[in-house]
């Protein structure tokens, strides 16, 4: 059965100056900007090898604000979105083929997501040389992981490859599938159920040489922590303390 989303088309990310980001994140990416059809002055987008990342121009904010899906089933997409109510959006005119569909935050628990049709790459951006592989997996922070697990999984479609609570990481965390990469839901163990929304918690970006990534970002001026085990078996990760425009930022790649 196809589906209902095929990959994750991009994260944005609200800066309050839009210059410096694209450098700080060319920087970090060792690539350059990319056009896109819906492109504006007010943002950038950089492709990263699996999904795309929006710079967006913001007077009084900063960080990782956005997530849009890419579904390549349209009719399938419209249909989950009447059956579940996911929008507050008039749908007949949502159901043009270039739209997107912001999803009801009373449904995500605050947070802004969207979806979108599919729309590959262009060749250009294809071809861009880049010093990341893509997005290994996002993470989002809940305090109610029973609601927001429906959600992501019952409601997105999206699948659940593991579930996990452990004493001491003071965290269960739940691990959905999305084209190649992982949406991380991460709940405190010490904080309880509470009503607090959820949150953007962070981004993790896979590279294929670990090291040299970190020598290359050290000798560019980047704040970076040392070199550390991943959790994940046969990987080792740093953190980025600089140049990620308040968004909490790793690397990971094999060890």
């Amino acid at each position: 059965m196809t589906p209902l989303i095929n990959h994750l088309d991009h994260v944005s990310i609200a800066v309050t100056d839009l210059t410096s980001a694209i450098g700080d994140y060319q920087t970090l990416f060792n690539t350059t900007v990319s056009a896109r059809a819906s492109s504006n002055q007010n943002e950038a987008w950089l492709y990263t090898g699996n999904i795309w990342l929006r710079l967006h121009q913001s007077r009084d904010a900063s960080g990782l604000h956005h997530m849009a899906f890419a579904c390549s089933d349209w009719t399938k997409a419209q249909r989950r979105i009447k059956q579940f109510s996911l929008t507050t959006d008039n749908i007949e005119t949502a159901a043009l083929e270039d739209s997107t569909v912001r999803i009801n935050p009373e449904r995500t628990r605050g947070l802004s997501l969207s979806m979108i049709p599919e729309e590959q790459p262009s060749q250009a951006a294809l071809n861009l040389p880049r010093g990341v592989a893509g997005l290994d997996h996002v993470v989002i922070k809940t305090a109610r992981p029973e609601h927001t697990g429906f959600v992501y999984g019952s409601i997105l479609g999206l699948d659940c490859r593991m579930d996990l609570s452990n004493p001491t990481w003071d965290s269960r965390l739940i691990f959905y599938r999305c084209g190649d990469l992982i949406v991380e839901i991460f709940h405190p163990l010490s904080s309880g159920e509470q009503n607090a929304p959820d949150t953007f918690y962070g981004l993790t970006w896979r590279v294929e040489d670990i090291n040299a990534t970190r020598a290359r970002l050290i000798n560019s001026g980047v704040a970076v922590s040392d070199l550390r085990k991943g959790r994940k078996p046969g990987t080792a990760v740093f953190t980025v303390k600089s140049h990620t425009q308040d968004v909490p930022t790793l690397f990971i790649g094999p060890a």
